[in-house]
């Protein structure tokens, strides 16, 4: 077809679906519109309300229209319901994060890197899956700083205490009695001592991005938290490094 006959025929008013007793050839694209339409949620319309163009940063509406979602959305449900969601949340960020720990290994190079690098960061970012869902999705569960340090250590302790049994029932079954007894005792005391406290180092960056989202007023963003996060991730990087040094060593 040349661009005259498309020009005069498939740009002519007489293509219009009204005016024709059959619709028009269909828009590919509009296989998708459904779809995207049907993932749309209250977070993403008030993100791209036309309140949010940065012409208006200084407008009122638009300067209060997250808090005002938000404290909208607290009506809706009492203090307590939000606590449960909080520690409901809290224990699914446990198993979440073990998974980084059962893909740890033993015995190459790769596995001494993985162990001190990747698996901290992996498990920090992990136990605290549930508290970064709620401030990024449910905001308005949130109601009290001391409910976010709570609700991250509380991960930190559940996922602590599934990898001490993994360990205790399955890589520690060939030591002998005394040594297993020693190693059991050593990983209950301090490796769940690590797990709260590198957690409550985490809590401390979610903290943070909960304060900037009221004084800012913006949904989260985890940038205004990984300074706490990369801390946490050393201390336990550091502590890895030292459990290797010390079962090489002196075990």
């Amino acid at each position: 077809m040349t661009k005259k006959y498309l020009k005069d025929h498939k740009f002519s008013t007489d293509e219009e679906p009204c005016l024709n007793n059959e619709a028009g050839e269909k828009d590919p694209s509009e296989n998708n519109v459904f779809l995207r339409e049907k993932k749309r949620d209250e977070i993403f319309e008030i993100q791209d309300s036309v309140y949010n163009e940065p012409w208006l940063e200084n407008d009122v509406k638009h300067s209060t229209i997250f808090t005002t979602w938000v404290e909208n959305k607290k009506t809706q449900y009492s203090i307590s319901t939000s606590l449960l969601f909080t520690f409901i949340a809290a224990l699914l960020s446990g198993p979440f994060a073990i998974i980084g720990a059962i893909f740890s290994g033993r015995g190459t190079i790769f596995s001494i890197a993985y162990v001190i690098v990747f698996a901290p960061v992996i498990e920090e970012l992990l136990k605290t899956f549930g508290m970064v869902y709620l401030l990024e999705k449910k905001p308005y569960h949130i109601r009290y700083v001391w409910q976010i340090i709570l609700g991250a250590m509380i991960g930190g302790l559940f996922f602590a205490i599934i990898e001490n049994l993994i360990y205790t029932n399955f890589y520690l079954i060939n030591l002998d009695a005394d040594m297993f007894e020693k190693v059991s005792a050593f990983r209950w005391k301090y490796c769940t001592l690590l797990h709260v406290f590198a957690t409550f180092i985490a809590s401390l960056g979610l903290v943070n991005i909960w304060k900037r989202m009221y004084i800012e007023n913006k949904f989260a963003e985890l940038k205004d938290g990984y300074k706490y996060f990369i801390i946490a991730m050393i201390i336990h990087g550091s502590y890895n490094l030292f459990a290797l040094v010390a079962d090489k060593f002196f075990f």
